[in-house]
């Protein structure tokens, strides 16, 4: 997986069984999602939502959701 954001930008909050939940700072998460809509789960976003996130990738094992 190429590197999306500066790793320093980067905190791990906790852990469960399937999943890790992080911090991440950056100036736009919404930008880098789609810019690298490969690695995201954006299925759950509405249609005409505000970020202009295309709906993609439901249900994939291993990509991240916000």
């Amino acid at each position: 997986m190429p590197k999306l954001i500066d790793p320093k930008c980067v905190k791990l909050l906790y852990m469960d069984t399937d999943s890790l939940v992080y911090d991440i700072e950056c100036p736009d998460m919404y930008e880098v999602i789609k810019n690298n809509i490969e690695y995201f789960d954006t299925s759950d976003y509405a249609p005409s939502n505000r970020f202009g996130m295309p709906l993609k990738n439901k249900k994939v094992i291993g990509l991240m959701k916000d």
